[in-house]
């Protein structure tokens, strides 16, 4: 990867190309118009339900502005992360809603208040 003197544009685009090939490998690397989909199949799993993250630009109820920028699941053994990679995010909302709709409740997270506030 280079010593510390590597400019710090070379050393990201190896780490990005890195984990893409890692991505690649273990399950899939999808990318569309509006967003970026890895999936990953892992040897344990969620056996009720699904665990779900959402990452945002702030936060809601403090944030005067904020926007979901990516979902990431965990069901079964399938751990998927959407990644939003354009300014429209009406697109990618729809899309969200339509996967959070489809996977077996109940929702688990590690911070549920703030996924129902984001959610809501």
């Amino acid at each position: 990867m280079g010593d510390a003197r590597t400019p710090v544009s070379i050393r990201r685009r190896f780490i990005t190309d890195t984990l893409a090939d890692y991505w690649s490998a273990m399950g899939g690397l999808k990318e569309t118009k509006n967003h970026i989909k890895s999936t990953m199949t892992l040897a344990l799993g969620v056996e009720k339900g699904s665990l779900i993250d959402l990452e945002t630009t702030g936060r809601p109820n403090i944030d005067n502005e904020h926007e979901v920028i990516t979902l990431g699941y965990f069901h079964g053994n399938e751990l998927v992360v959407i990644q939003r990679k354009s300014k429209e995010k009406d697109l990618f909302y729809d899309e969200i809603k339509r996967i959070l709709r489809q996977l077996p409740k109940p929702f688990y997270s590690y911070n549920a208040d703030f996924e129902r506030s984001v959610m809501e």
